[in-house]
């Protein structure tokens, strides 16, 4: 009976070690992650045609300030973190992460929403 138990802890415990997320690293290629029904996490192409890491954290902040919830995505093998508080980025889902703009970078973004959100409607 023990050497069940001890089994079954195991088995549950190499589960609980899935694969880690990575970011997907597809060039010029804005991601937007979500999570499906049973909480595992994957990315959907949010723009295609971005030159640097900074233009789609840009439309990810505007998809943050439309619905109003913290957003993650990411571009070419980095993610991309945006809450009320900052837009971070890392090469881990968790761990280190490092800002990517100044709060009066931000507020720039946010002035210049109009564009961005016309950008995306016309896909550049």
């Amino acid at each position: 009976m023990r050497s069940a138990l001890l089994a079954l802890a195991c088995v549950l415990g190499l589960a609980a070690c899935g694969k880690p997320v990575t970011a997907p690293t597809d060039t010029g290629v804005c991601w937007f992650m979500v999570a499906d029904e049973a909480g595992t996490q994957h990315f959907k192409p949010f723009v295609t045609g971005i030159e640097n890491l900074e233009s789609c954290a840009a439309r990810l902040e505007v998809a943050h300030v439309r619905s109003g919830l913290p957003v993650n995505g990411a571009f070419q093998g980095r993610f991309i973190f945006v809450t009320a508080a900052d837009v971070t980025e890392g090469r881990k889902l968790k761990g280190q992460h490092y800002r990517v703009f100044t709060p009066a970078q931000r507020e720039k973004i946010r002035e210049n929403l109009p564009a961005l959100k016309a950008q995306a409607r016309s896909g550049l």
